[in-house]
């Protein structure tokens, strides 16, 4: 009697330890759905994802050159970025800003959450790749999407304030763009 008590115990056990794990890991399909990502491109899941705030214990998005990474937990799933484009994420500053090179969609922070700047983006050939207002979402950043393999400029402008870079839209280039003090 005292074994058969030990063994259910022990089955109890192991049936909660294999919901634990079940409850931790989700399948891709599972996680785009619990994100509302399912059915999109992964440049419709940059998009949506850049716009909002997550907790990073529940997902992790980054966006390289080439390729959008979603972390949940241990799992991690990769999407390819079509090759003729390049996401440039832009969060000029004033008094704060941090290092990035690789932008983190969900966990990246800027200063000017919110606000409307005016950017004009020139290529090497004086084409103008972007030239109009865009309002920083409540991350502080602004998301833009450009043909890959271009050297380009930006200049951005807010409130009498203005910064320039140069910068390339190369499969080895970064996608976040903190460096550009307003002043």
């Amino acid at each position: 009697m005292k074994s058969i008590n030990i063994t259910i115990i022990a089955f109890i056990v192991l049936i909660g330890a294999f919901a634990g794990l079940r409850s931790f890991y989700m399948s891709e399909n599972q996680v785009l759905k619990r994100h509302n990502l399912d059915g999109l491109t992964p440049m419709e899941m940059v998009d949506e994802l850049e716009r909002r705030t997550i907790d990073p214990n529940q997902l992790i998005a980054s966006i390289s050159a080439d390729t959008l990474t979603l972390r949940f937990g241990d799992t991690v799933f990769q999407y390819d970025i079509p090759e003729e484009y390049f996401y440039l994420s832009v969060a000029p500053y004033i008094n704060h800003t941090h290092p990035c090179g690789t932008h983190n969609l969900t966990t990246c922070r800027a200063e000017l959450a919110n606000e409307t700047l005016y950017i004009v983006i020139i290529d090497e050939n004086d084409n103008v790749l972007f030239d109009g207002e865009a309002t920083a979402l409540d991350n502080g950043f602004i998301g833009i999407w450009l043909p890959r393999g271009v050297q380009a400029n930006i200049t951005v402008t807010y409130n009498g304030l203005s910064a320039t870079h140069d910068f390339s839209t190369y499969q080895t280039d970064y996608t976040c763009l903190t460096t550009m003090q307003l002043k």
